[in-house]
């Protein structure tokens, strides 16, 4: 069967497609110009967003410095780990400030074309920067968890305990060490001479001189110290 063929016009913006004979399939539909029009890219205003993401970074590193004074003032854990978050905060947003000063540097170059990739690409390294912060913070709270005794303290301990045991004579010596928070839990078992005997006012002194040395008395230091003859009880 021989289809019948006629031209398709335009009138007024819209096409006219000739009917189809009964029993043969449609080749064609009308389709509309607005489908053809391309729909307009947005471009960010990089003036506008330079001024948002310097005010925000000012406001970031104003309270990271304040809030670092308060940490150390009131000597809070927690309030370290925010410090830690209003930082990263200044810099993700220094990260910003960074991108869009770039952008707009690049407009109207002949690098107009790489803009697009500017911001990914510097939020992907400041993100790389940052990765560490958020794992140290976690390897320090488990070793609380577990027990682990923090290296700078106690290697303090061994160091003021090795100069004690030295200068009094005494044969060994045995220290235990974890940290919970604020609080700080310190056992010390001194190994003495099985003829050792002194007048409890001086094993106090001996006591005193050692939490001395240690320093940071006060009610969140846990230190017990004993001394025994009989090395099973170290």
């Amino acid at each position: 069967m021989l289809i019948p063929l006629c031209r398709i016009g335009v009138d007024a913006g819209a096409q006219t497609v000739c009917p189809a004979p009964r029993g043969s399939p449609i080749i064609g539909r009308p389709r509309s110009r607005a489908a053809h029009r391309a729909t307009p890219a947005y471009e960010p205003e990089f003036g506008t967003a330079l001024v948002y993401a310097g005010a925000v970074a000012l406001i970031s590193y104003a309270m990271w410095w304040w809030m670092g004074r308060q940490a150390e003032r009131i000597d809070s854990g927690l309030v370290r780990l925010d410090v830690k978050a209003w930082l990263m905060s200044a810099l993700i947003t220094t990260a910003l400030l960074v991108a869009f000063g770039a952008a707009l540097a690049m407009k109207g170059t002949d690098a107009e074309a790489f803009i697009r990739y500017v911001d990914p690409a510097v939020l992907a390294i400041i993100a790389l920067l940052l990765l560490p912060l958020p794992f140290r913070e976690a390897r320090e709270s488990f070793g609380e968890i577990l027990m682990i005794s923090p290296s700078d303290m106690d290697a303090h301990i061994r160091s003021v305990m090795t100069d004690f045991v030295a200068r009094h004579g005494f044969p060994e010596y045995r220290s235990y060490l974890s940290k919970a928070g604020r609080a700080r839990f310190i056992e010390i078992s001194v190994l003495v001479p099985p003829d050792f005997s002194l007048p409890v006012g001086e094993i106090d002194a001996l006591r005193a001189e050692i939490g001395d040395a240690i320093g940071g008395a006060g009610p969140d230091r846990w230190l017990t110290i004993v001394f025994t003859a009989d090395p099973v009880h170290l």
